[in-house]
């Protein structure tokens, strides 16, 4: 009796030891990843070969925040289609015709 009790507390004191060493593992390569700070946009593929090849890289868009929109016109745009909004469909299907067809489905399966 007293090794299968020996035997549960070996177990629950390695998962105990695994749960906490994977939390550790988790807090340090969280940490390691806030100090050391890595620029896709600087260490990757395209921009070395971008480089390489002489090109410039694209500008990123410019915001001026000075300026705003006054008049918004959409009289020149055209509809998407014969879309009216709150019309609602309504399904002709019932839900005894669907499961009948699985409960045949079923059959000819052999389920």
């Amino acid at each position: 009796m007293a090794s299968g009790l020996q035997a549960r507390c070996d177990v629950m004191e390695l998962l105990l030891v695994g749960l906490v060493s994977g939390i550790l593992l988790g807090y340090i390569a969280g940490r390691l990843d806030r100090l050391v700070s890595v620029r896709p946009e600087e260490n990757s593929f395209f921009t070395s070969t971008m480089q390489r090849r002489g090109e410039a890289p694209k500008k990123k868009v410019a915001i001026d925040e000075t300026k705003f929109v006054t008049d918004v016109s959409t009289e020149d745009m055209k509809s998407a289609g014969n879309v009216q909004l709150g019309t609602v469909t309504t399904a002709k299907d019932d839900i005894s015709a669907a499961t009948n067809k699985l409960a045949h489905l079923k059959k000819s399966k052999g389920y």
